[in-house]
C-alpha cells in the first residue's frame, strides 16, 4: 500500500520501507503518480524504498517555479539519497534519461517507457511524416490560451483514447481520468510549460547531447499511438552501459496502466540488470 509524503518540495506516493534501496518513479503527461499504484506495490514487496511524486507542475506539487526539464531534473536530484535508481513513463522517460546524464555518479540503472532518447525522437519527429502527425499536440501546445481550454474541455481524456487505443474502459479507469482532470484544471498552465520550455534550442542541445551510463531498460507498447515504437530502434548509440530493449504486443502507451503485472515484471528485471 502506497502512503501520501514528501519529496522536497513535491507531494509524493511511497511504498517499501525506508531502508529499502531507493527508486524514483515519475509519471508522464497526461497523467499522476497514482497510475504507478500496482509498480509501487511491486516495488515495495522487492524490497525497494519507491517514491513517486507529482512533478512540479501538477498539483498537489507546487505549480510554479522553473518548469525547464533541466531544473526539474537537478531539483529531483537534490531531493534524493545520493544513490538511487529511476523509473519514468512519457515525460518521466526522459526525465529519467536526464537524471542519468546529468547525474550520472547518482544513478543505479534506469528503466524508461514509451519515450526513447532525444536523439532519437527528435529526428524521427522530423523525418517521419505519419510520426509528426502523431505528434502534432506538441506544435498546438505551443500556442497561447487555446491548449488550456482544449485541456479543461476533455483533450486530455481523447489523448489517452489515441494513445492506448486497446485500452480496456473501467470504473478504475474512468475514477484516474476523472482525477487527472482535476489535476489538470487546478494545474495548468504547469504541465504545458514542459513541452514549451523543453522545444527551445538551448534545451534541445543540450537533450540531444545526453550520454549515458548507467544500465538501461527501455519499455515500448507495440500499439502506442503516440510514439511509433520503431523510434527507438536507433537509440541504442547514446547508452554506453548494459542496455535491453524490450517491444509488449497488446499494450499502448499507457502500457503500466494496461498491463500492470507484465510491466513491473519487467521494471524488476531492469533494476537488477547490471
Amino acid at each position: 500500500m502506497s502512503e501520501r509524503t514528501r519529496l522536497g518540495a513535491l507531494r509524493a506516493l511511497a511504498a517499501g520501507t525506508p531502508g529499502g534501496r531507493p527508486v524514483l518513479v515519475l509519471h508522464g503527461f497526461p497523467d499522476l503518480p497514482t497510475s504507478f499504484a500496482p509498480l509501487l506495490r511491486a516495488l515495495g514487496d522487492a524490497g525497494f524504498h519507491a517514491t513517486a511524486p507529482w512533478l512540479r507542475g501538477y498539483a498537489p506539487s507546487p505549480t510554479g517555479g522553473d518548469l525547464d526539464p533541466r531544473a526539474v531534473i537537478d531539483e529531483l536530484a537534490r531531493a534524493m539519497p545520493p544513490r538511487f535508481d529511476v523509473v519514468g513513463h512519457d515525460w518521466g522517460a526522459v526525465l529519467a534519461l536526464g537524471l542519468a546524464a546529468r547525474h550520472p555518479a547518482r544513478i543505479g540503472r534506469v528503466v524508461a517507457l514509451s519515450v526513447p532518447h532525444p536523439g532519437a525522437f527528435l529526428p524521427g519527429l522530423v523525418r517521419r511524416p505519419r510520426q509528426a502527425l502523431r505528434s502534432r499536440y506538441m506544435a498546438f501546445f505551443q500556442l497561447p490560451r487555446l491548449p488550456e481550454r482544449a485541456l479543461r474541455d476533455g483533450y486530455a481524456r481523447t489523448l489517452w483514447r489515441r494513445w492506448s487505443p486497446g485500452l480496456a474502459w473501467s470504473p478504475a479507469i474512468e475514477a484516474h481520468l476523472r482525477d487527472m482532470e482535476a489535476c489538470l484544471d487546478a494545474s495548468l498552465p504547469g504541465p504545458l510549460a514542459y513541452y514549451r520550455r523543453a522545444l527551445r534550442p538551448e534545451a534541445v542541445r543540450d537533450a540531444l547531447g545526453w550520454r549515458i551510463d548507467a544500465p538501461l531498460r527501455y519499455l515500448h507498447g507495440a500499439d502506442d499511438g503516440c510514439i511509433a515504437a520503431s523510434l527507438a530502434a536507433g537509440q541504442r548509440r547514446f547508452f554506453r552501459g548494459p542496455y535491453a530493449a524490450k517491444v509488449l504486443p497488446g499494450v499502448g502507451h499507457f502500457l503500466h496502466v494496461e498491463a500492470p503485472a507484465r510491466v513491473a515484471g519487467e521494471v524488476l528485471r531492469g533494476l537488477a540488470d547490471g
